[in-house]
């Protein structure tokens, strides 16, 4: 019975509710439609701009990890470290593809590509690829980015 009244009363009002001492009070909102709209433009924003970004970057790390334990198995080269590398890879390429969309702006009104790719015209997800498959390459780039932003001498030197 208890249960029953809960949930009639959780009926009433509509979604988000704030719990206030066991019970709950609607969320002002114009309307339930706009509400969800709202929540779906939000978790859009969330999928397209974080999560996405890091499953690209792990798609394309794995892509390169394939590519080079081929070559190595080929070659009858293939060592025991190798799978510690791969996943430390595979880390990296999750990394850097959800740091890919701190330095590409979206498209501009005339589809062109803005800010630090100029007119090149690839999509967020297409550079998260790139970028995990080329980890090493990348984050060299970076580390030179940084020396010369920052003034400082080589960041490889122990």
């Amino acid at each position: 019975s208890n249960l029953k009244l809960w949930l009639d009363e959780r009926n009433r009002f509509e979604w988000p509710y704030t719990p206030i001492v066991g019970r709950f009070l609607p969320v002002a909102s114009p309307d339930r439609e706009s509400l969800n709209e709202q929540w779906a433009s939000a978790w859009l924003a969330i999928l397209g701009g974080v999560i996405l970004p890091i499953f690209y970057g792990v798609v394309g790390a794995g892509a390169a990890v394939v590519r080079n334990l081929s070559f190595r198995m080929r070659d009858s080269l293939l060592e025991p470290r190798d799978l510690t590398l791969s996943w430390v890879r595979l880390a990296l390429g999750a990394v850097i593809g959800g740091c890919v969309g701190l330095f590409v702006v979206p498209s501009g009104p005339e589809g062109q590509a803005n800010g630090l790719l100029g007119t090149v015209h690839l999509s967020a997800a297409a550079l998260c690829f790139i970028a995990g498959f080329g980890v090493e390459g990348v984050f060299q780039a970076l580390e030179s980015l940084l020396a010369r932003v920052f003034n400082i001498g080589d960041l490889n030197r122990k």
